[in-house]
């Protein structure tokens, strides 16, 4: 028998039964949902998560003195110290610039910032000719060094940001975000324009914005110790760099800290402060694994079940094409031939009930499902195997009826 010929007969004994052979397509394609929604919402997880992980947030280390820690309770050590109450210490720009040029492995970059609520006396431009009205305003200052634009994520529009030559020389420069520059110069270029800040005089160099956070942009940018007129830092952040191994990090900057501070300075790491909800989110991706599977089995077994239905209650049609001339391996490339186009079906509805579903529970909750060509074709090829496969063991047994034994059956 010709393939064309076996794939006709199969469509053939397919479609005289069509409420049968569609619940069997129904649930090849229910399954093709479940593996793609769970492909999708496991690699949405593992993209989320990685994201998250290689967040400056997630690889920032604080080193802060550890008296500071006690005095001020701003947060725990991720280490305590055995004394009651640690020797005080100021950490310095030189403190500051010896770390920086640390060779630690991973490392990425050290920066410091202080957020103030300071003054100005700059005239906001629409009121420039009436400038009795608005004598001082309250405006947003960041103090900090020449990498706290990442720390903020903050894109250069014009001209520079102040430089680790600003910080040491204390240069009276500053930065501002798009809607400060529009307050006070309107449209004008305000490079190279003095703005009055607590009473000092600063030269405008820059022009930032972030895109997600207006605040940032209607605030200023000085380097630290310009501002504050002092060499001490209360604490520095040291972030390691994307994909680096945290724990290995951390221990390699402990080292140096307890080398050169003797327990006087501590390490809070954010990192380790959210390894719980970094476990339970791996935890999750397990337990849905475990239950696609589960699905996936279960879609499987009743493949076989209602195969072997089919053979079971066409035995004695069987046995009559054996008695007539047809091989048992026509009876086995017949049944297998079965399972291959109803697989095929159930992939084809598989694929419009997928894919307006996982969009449909993508929009209303919010889930991090990926829904791409990949995961799609990932799920259908899944279970086109699974309908192959587990179409050989009903094909196998229509294929060893015993003719004399299925026509003598009522």
């Amino acid at each position: 028998m010709l393939f064309w010929d076996t794939f006709k007969c199969s469509y053939r004994n397919i479609k005289a039964k069509p409420f049968e052979s569609f619940f069997v397509a129904l649930g090849i394609a229910l399954s093709i949902l479940v593996l793609c929604s769970v492909f999708g919402l496991i690699g949405g997880i593992n993209e989320s998560n990685y994201e998250y992980r290689t967040a400056i947030r997630f690889r920032e280390f604080l080193v802060t003195p550890t008296w500071y820690n006690y005095m001020y309770n701003i947060s725990k050590p991720v280490e305590k110290v055995s004394v009651p109450l640690p020797a005080k210490i100021e950490l310095t720009y030189e403190d500051y610039f010896a770390l920086k040029q640390e060779n630690i492995e991973s490392l990425d970059w050290v920066t410091f910032i202080a957020v103030d609520n300071g003054l100005t006396s700059q005239i906001p431009y629409d009121l420039i000719n009436k400038p009795n009205l608005i004598p001082f305003q309250d405006i947003d200052i960041y103090a900090g060094n020449e990498e706290s634009y990442k720390n903020l994520d903050l894109t250069l529009i014009k001209g520079d940001y102040y430089r680790e030559e600003d910080l040491l020389k204390k240069n009276k420069v500053i930065v501002l975000g798009t809607e400060c520059a529009k307050t006070y110069y309107g449209n004008k270029n305000p490079i190279g324009r003095t703005f009055f800040l607590e009473k000092r005089t600063y030269t405008v160099i820059g022009l930032v914005n972030n895109s997600t956070d207006d605040k940032l942009n209607r605030a200023v940018f000085v380097p630290y110790f310009s501002y504050y007129d002092t060499n001490v830092i209360k604490s520095f952040k040291v972030v390691a760099s994307k994909n680096a191994n945290l724990n290995n990090f951390y221990s390699n900057l402990n080292n140096y800290i307890e080398t050169k501070y003797a327990g006087r300075v501590g390490i809070n790491a954010s990192a380790f402060q959210t390894r719980e909800l970094y476990n339970s989110i791996y935890f999750f991706i397990k337990t849905v694994g475990i239950f696609s599977c589960t699905v996936l089995l279960v879609a499987a077994i009743n493949l076989i079940n209602l195969m072997m239905a089919r053979v079971l209650r066409r035995s004695k049609q069987i046995g009559i094409s054996i008695a007539l001339g047809a091989s048992r391996k026509n009876i086995f490339l017949l049944f297998l031939t079965e399972s291959c186009v109803l697989g095929l079906k159930g992939v084809s509805i598989g694929f419009v009930i997928t894919y307006f579903v996982m969009n449909l529970v993508k929009q209303s909750t919010n889930l991090p499902i990926i829904i791409s060509p990949s995961i799609l074709l990932s799920g259908m090829t899944v279970a086109i195997f699974f309908s192959i496969l587990f179409g050989f063991y009903p094909a196998f047994q229509a294929s060893k009826i015993n003719p004399i034994e299925s026509i003598n059956t009522q």
